[in-house]
């Protein structure tokens, strides 16, 4: 109980702290976004068996404690209620305030209580809120990390992975879906335009050096956006700098 009281003394210092200018365009853009985004992607068409494939590569179960990262309008939060029950606890992580501000509007509308999901802005571009991101894992010990989307963002994404990989427990589920575009085809450029990222990156590799038991899923380009979708899943071992 002590554990977990600390963890959401940390969830407080997180949401009162000074806010740090972000340096991401992403924050700007997804603040802009957040009131039609679930629109912009049809209410989560696009992305729907990504990214209940990387929710299922959790092997959540009742009661389990997962951290959602770059947790957006919150669409994750549905299917991960589903596995972990009443007793289960959400944490949910994102740079944009407009975003978390739906994020807490979905929460509210799939009747979690309070101590069954937190809200946390946390800059992933500023080292000080990254360290205090991986002080917040440490005191709460998650049991699963979903990384929603969201590297294609971030310049320094292969240095953040990393310090995430160390933060975590060993035995901690990890998974992670996005999208991804072998060729800067026309529709990939307007979806980087648009998501202020870029899904030429093979972020899927740096995840599968930094974990165990991994598996990943390459779904086909979809016929309308013009690029693919991956899920991959893992656990983090004993020695992470392996």
């Amino acid at each position: 109980m002590a554990e977990r009281k600390h963890g959401l003394d940390l969830l407080m210092y997180f949401e009162h702290s000074e806010p740090v200018p972000f340096p991401m365009s992403a924050t700007l853009r997804y603040n802009q976004l957040a009131p039609i985004y679930d629109w912009g992607i049809a209410q989560d068409y696009f992305y729907r068996e990504a990214r209940h494939l990387a929710i299922d590569g959790l092997h959540l179960t009742p009661g389990t404690r997962v951290m959602v990262l770059f947790c957006g309008t919150g669409l994750d939060f549905a299917p991960i209620k589903e596995r972990i029950g009443e007793t289960g606890v959400i944490y949910a992580v994102d740079g944009s305030a407009g975003m978390l501000k739906r994020a807490r509007k979905r929460g509210g509308e799939l009747a979690f209580s309070d101590d069954q999901i937190q809200f946390v802005q946390a800059n992933f571009s500023n080292p000080m809120d990254v360290q205090k991101l991986c002080s917040l894992i440490h005191s709460i010990r998650p049991d699963g990390l979903l990384i929603s989307m969201g590297l294609n963002c971030m310049s320094q994404w292969q240095g953040f992975l990393v310090k995430l990989f160390q933060a975590l427990k060993p035995g901690t589920r990890v998974s992670m879906f996005d999208l991804y575009a072998e060729q800067l085809n026309f529709r990939a450029w307007l979806l980087n335009c648009v998501g202020a990222g870029d899904c030429r990156r093979k972020t899927w590799q740096a995840f599968a050096k930094g974990s165990d038991d991994v598996s990943l899923k390459m779904l086909p380009a979809d016929s309308l956006l013009g690029v693919s979708l991956f899920s991959t899943s893992g656990t983090i071992p004993a020695d992470v700098s392996k």
